[in-house]
């Protein structure tokens, strides 16, 4: 009587290195699958296993991944052998000037921030453009009542300070609005200093096994140098 099921058996060759180029592949896998076929015998059933011998499996995902800055490698998170997930920290490069440069620019950000909410200028101009208007109009009126009580010369200062200090209003409004301006500016600063601080992370895009790591910790890398190789285990390709 043939068995309701065969156990499958799975044999994974071990990972080879290639000295010439120190890259890590992995040889084929011999995998022996167990699916079920149903005869019919009269009114009974009879399940029976169909046997695939030597399918060779290679791996579909395999990537080399870079720095995108340069620096001195500072610590690994990984090491060969390890699983990693997608997104998680493999590597770190060096990274205090850079953490420096965004305290900077947050300061910065803030002080903008700051001038870009204070409107003293506003107010004190808008004050002094109405003293200086209210100080116009009594000299006018004093020489309504009295021809001359205010002499012409006096009378022309007294409009050059009221015009002085709409001119100063309308300067303190820019020099707010320059400001708001200055604040998008230094936002933008401090999200490219933060972005250079993210860069300084070494991250993995896909989900696997670290295989090799292609630099040392303490080493000088360059931009763009791969740090280590990761493949996917979880697809494969059967032929």
């Amino acid at each position: 009587m043939i068995e309701s099921w065969q156990a499958a058996r799975l044999i994974i060759c071990e990972k080879s290195m290639i000295a010439s180029s120190s890259v890590v592949s992995l040889l084929s896998l011999l995998v022996l699958a167990c699916s079920p076929v149903q005869e019919t015998d009269g009114n009974r059933e009879r399940s029976q296993n169909v046997i695939v011998e030597k399918a060779v499996a290679s791996l579909i995902d395999s990537i080399q991944i870079p720095a995108e800055e340069a620096g001195v490698i500072q610590k690994f998170g990984v090491r060969e052998g390890d699983l990693n997930e997608a997104g998680q920290v493999i590597a770190r490069l060096d990274s205090d000037v850079h953490e420096i440069q965004v305290a900077v620019s947050r300061a910065e950000l803030e002080a903008a921030e700051l001038a870009a909410s204070n409107d003293a200028d506003i107010e004190y101009a808008e004050k002094s453009t109405e003293l200086a208007r209210k100080t116009l109009e009594r000299a006018l009126q004093a020489n309504e009542r009295a021809e001359k009580a205010v002499s012409q010369t006096e009378l022309e200062r007294l409009q050059l300070e009221y015009e002085r200090g709409s001119l100063s209003r309308e300067q303190a409004r820019m020099n707010q609005a320059i400001a708001r301006a200055q604040t998008q500016v230094k936002r933008a600063e401090l999200d490219a200093a933060r972005l250079r601080l993210d860069r300084r992370e070494i991250r993995s895009p896909l989900s696997g096994i670290v295989v090799e790591r292609l630099a040392q910790q303490g080493e000088w890398i360059d931009a763009g140098r791969q740090v280590v190789r990761v493949v996917r285990m979880d697809r494969l390709r059967l032929k």
